[in-house]
This record gives C-alpha cells, sequence and structure tokens, in this order.
C-alpha cells in the first residue's frame, strides 16, 4: 500500500519546484528593496524639484527686476539728463550769439559814428582853410566846441570798452560753464539738425566781419585819432577770436555728438541681445520644467507598473498554493482508492493493469515537466543576466542624466551672471547648451529603450509562467479524469 501510495503520489517539487519558489521569494525581496530605493530616489527628486522651482521663481523675479529698472533705466535717465544739458547749453548758445549780434550791430553803429565825424572834421577843415580872416574868438568857439565833442567821443569809446569787456568776460564764464557741463564724458543729443543754422550763423558773421575789414581799410584816410581806429580794429580782431573760438566749440561738441549716437546706436544693440538671451534663457527653463515633469510621470508610471508586477506575483502564488492542495487533497483520494483497491482482490489485476498506464503516462509527463523546468531555468539564468546588465545599464544611464541636467544648471547659472560677456562667449555657451540637450534627448532615449526591455522581459516572464500553470493544470486535469474513471 506504502508503495503504490508512492507511485501515485506527486512530489510536491514537480508540482511548483523550490528553486522556482525561492527565485520568487528573493525577487519579491529584491523587488521591495528596489522599491524602498526608489521612493527614497523619488523624495529626493522632489525635494531638488521643489528647489529648482524656488530658483526659477527667484531668478525670473531678478529678470522681471532688471528689465525694469537695471540697465534699461540707467540709460533713460542717462539720455534724459544728456538730453536736458544739451537743450540747456544750445539754448545758451543762442542767447550768447543774438548777444554777438546786438554788439556788432552796435559796433556797426560806431563805425558809422566815427566815419560821420571824420567827415565833419573834414568839412571844418575845408571850412577853416576857406575863412582866410578868423577871428580868435571864433577859434576859440570852435577849439571848446570841437574838445566837447572829443571828450564826448572819448568817453563813448571808454564806455564801449568796458562794455566789450563785460562781453569777454562774459564769453568766458560761458565757455568754462561749457566746459564743465560737457567735459571728457559727454553725452549728447541723438540727432543733430539744429547746429546747422549756428554754423550758417557763424560763416555770415565772418563775410560780414571781412566786409567791414575791407571798408575799413578803404576809407582808412588822414585821421586825427588814429588810436581810437586802432583800438576799434583790435576790438574786432578780439570779436574775431571769440568768433574762432566759438566755432571750435561748436565742431568739438559736433564730434562729441557724433561718438555719442555712435554709444548710443552701440548700448540699443547690447540692450536688444540682452533682450534675447532673456528670452532664450526663460525658453530654456521651460523646457527644463517640461523635462522634469515628463520624468516625474514616467517614475509614476515604472512605480505603477511595479506595483502592477507584484500584485500578478502575489495572484500567482495564491494560485499556486490553492493548485498544491488541490493536489494534495487528490493524492488522499487516490490513497483511499487503493486503500479501498486492496480490499476487493477480484479486481486486482484490472486495476494494476490500469495503474500501470497511469504510471507510465504520469512517468512521461514526469519526463516532460523536468525538461520544462530545465528549459526554464536556464531562461531564468539567461533573463537574470539581462535584468542586471539592464539595471546597470538604467543606473549609468541615470548617473548620466543627472550630470547632464547639473551641468545643463551650471551653463544656465552661467550664462545669466555673464550677460554681459561679448558675443564670443555667448556662442561658446550656445553650443554647450545645445551639445548637452543633444545628450539628455540621447539619454533619454537610452532609457526608454531599456525601459522596454524590461516591460518585453516581464511579459515574457508571465507568458512562460502562464504556460507552465496550464501544463500543471492540464496534467492535474488528466490525473484527476483517471481517478474519477476509477
Amino acid at each position: 500500500m506504502n508503495d503504490l501510495g508512492k507511485l501515485f503520489s506527486i512530489p510536491q517539487p514537480l508540482i511548483f519546484p523550490n528553486e522556482i519558489n525561492d527565485f520568487f521569494r528573493n525577487k519579491v525581496t529584491v523587488l521591495l528593496h528596489e522599491n524602498a530605493l526608489l521612493q527614497d530616489h523619488l523624495s529626493k527628486k522632489e525635494k531638488q524639484c521643489s528647489l529648482l522651482e524656488k530658483r526659477l521663481s527667484e531668478t525670473s523675479q531678478k529678470l522681471k527686476d532688471d528689465d525694469g529698472s537695471s540697465i534699461i533705466a540707467r540709460l533713460n535717465k542717462s539720455s534724459n539728463s544728456i538730453n536736458e544739458k544739451i537743450v540747456d547749453l544750445s539754448k545758451s548758445l543762442r542767447e550768447k550769439c543774438a548777444e554777438l549780434e546786438k554788439y556788432k550791430t552796435k559796433c556797426s553803429k560806431l563805425t558809422s559814428y566815427i566815419e560821420q565825424n571824420k567827415q565833419n572834421e573834414s568839412i571844418e577843415q575845408e571850412i577853416v582853410k576857406q575863412e582866410h580872416s578868423p577871428s580868435e574868438k571864433e577859434h576859440k568857439s570852435e577849439l571848446k566846441a570841437l574838445q566837447a565833442k572829443l571828450t564826448s567821443i572819448t568817453n563813448k569809446l571808454l564806455e564801449m570798452k568796458n562794455v566789450n569787456l563785460q562781453l569777454k568776460n562774459e564769453l568766458l564764464y560761458a565757455n568754462k560753464i561749457l566746459l564743465q557741463e560737457t567735459g571728457e564724458t559727454l553725452n549728447s543729443l541723438k540727432e543733430n539738425t539744429n547746429w546747422k543754422g549756428r554754423v550758417q550763423i557763424i560763416s555770415d558773421l565772418q563775410e560780414k566781419n571781412k566786409k567791414l575789414k575791407e571798408k575799413l581799410s578803404e576809407r582808412k584816410l588822414l585821421v586825427k585819432d588814429s588810436n581810437a581806429v586802432d583800438k576799434i580794429s583790435g576790438k574786432i580782431s578780439l570779436l574775431e577770436n571769440a568768433n574762432r573760438e566759438i566755432s571750435s566749440v561748436n565742431a568739438s561738441l559736433n564730434t562729441k555728438i557724433d561718438t555719442l549716437k555712435s554709444k548710443c546706436t552701440r548700448l540699443e544693440v547690447e540692450r536688444q541681445d540682452l533682450k534675447t538671451r532673456v528670452l532664450k534663457l526663460n525658453e530654456e527653463n521651460e523646457k527644463n520644467c517640461d523635462c522634469i515633469d515628463k520624468l516625474n510621470k514616467k517614475l509614476a508610471e515604472v512605480d505603477a507598473e511595479k506595483k502592477k508586477f507584484k500584485k500578478s506575483i502575489d495572484e500567482n502564488l495564491q494560485k499556486a498554493n490553492t493548485e498544491i492542495e488541490r493536489l494534495l487533497r487528490q493524492n488522499e483520494k487516490l490513497g483511499e482508492l487503493l486503500r479501498s483497491s486492496t480490499e476487493n482482490p477480484n479486481n486486482n489485476e484490472q486495476f494494476a493493469s490500469e495503474k500501470q498506464s497511469i504510471y507510465n503516462k504520469l512517468e512521461q509527463e514526469k519526463k516532460e515537466l523536468l525538461k520544462l523546468v530545465e528549459m526554464y531555468k536556464i531562461r531564468l539564468e539567461q533573463a537574470r543576466t539581462e535584468h542586471e546588465k539592464l539595471q546597470q545599464c538604467l543606473v549609468t544611464e541615470k548617473q548620466k542624466r543627472i550630470r547632464l541636467e547639473i551641468a545643463m544648471a551650471k551653463n544656465d547659472v552661467e550664462s545669466m551672471n555673464s550677460s554681459g560677456r561679448s558675443g564670443y562667449s555667448t556662442v561658446n555657451t550656445q553650443k554647450n547648451s545645445e551639445h548637452l540637450k543633444d545628450q539628455l534627448q540621447l539619454a533619454e532615449e537610452n532609457v526608454k529603450i531599456l525601459k522596454n526591455k524590461l516591460l518585453r522581459e516581464q511579459y515574457e516572464r508571465q507568458e512562460d509562467y502562464r504556460e507552465f500553470s496550464k501544463i500543471l493544470m492540464s496534467s492535474t486535469s488528466n490525473v484527476q479524469s483517471q481517478i474519477d474513471k476509477l
């Protein structure tokens, strides 16, 4: 009886081998360990994401403040102050030019008055010559009148000298003010249209001075008061020198205006470059945020897949336990049947033949199952090696991705700090950022490929497990049918 029970009792390792049980237990422990590691990694990544979001908000606020206040406000303030200074200087120059014209009209009036005096003196001399017998009283009265005229003329000339000295002092003071207000670091207007009329006025004044000189050279006759004429010519020469100085100041101002125009254009170009850089950095930050969101979603999907896989493993283990219990019950039934068959000796021969046939079938199925078990062991070992390799590849790819993200963040920080550098450095940073982006894309593609491989392996293992369970179910059903027949 015991021998027959041993023959018809199916060994437990054949139904569900101990190696497979150990493998699944180890797998469950490994998956639990990996789940814990992934949870730690997720918590770290969430902390990093929160820190990065804070930094991005701070940098965006700084960029907004910089765009609204720092460079553009300074440029606007400097340009407004420069415009105000130049408007004031232009007003003062116009006033001085008007005063010069007034004094030139006064000088022309004085020259006409002097010429009239000369004509009157020549007429008086002719009258004196025509009168052959003048009296002493008339000579005295004429001399007194002439002396009075001379004194009045000399007083007027002295007054004009004082006026001219005042004008000279005012011109020197105006030149000093212009030098103090302009200086070496002058900032001027953007347009140069208001200076053309002043140049024409200066050229007209120079032509008038030339004409007056020609008139003076033509009308230089015998004059008693040669000292007065010399003084007037000296004043005219001084006025010409003042005009020359003003023209030189005007030319220097024009050159400074041109230089300031070029500076303004260069600053506008730099401002546009800074705006483009800021826009590019904002786009890159948005792309990085999208990448972070995608990676977080992928991690969540991986966690969900792991949970599903754990659930499937638990369900399969429960099914295997139920099948083992059912097979044990069937063994007990077979034992009872064998006991009952021993009690009936008439049917022993038929029952022995049927047992022998069942035993042969079971041995064949046993051999087939052992072959399948060996095949599955080989496949499991191969899958373990491939899984370990894929895990190593995943770890390396994740490390590469983290390094690339760190490098991208460093490049963004360096580009923000070095926003005022030259164009060559910006080109190099752009090239480095593009290269790092390409490397990130490659790393993401590698991660996707490795994840797909893992999913394929998991699917193949599940199919193998299903086939093995189907074979077990078919074998158990056959045994049960034969037992029912008996």
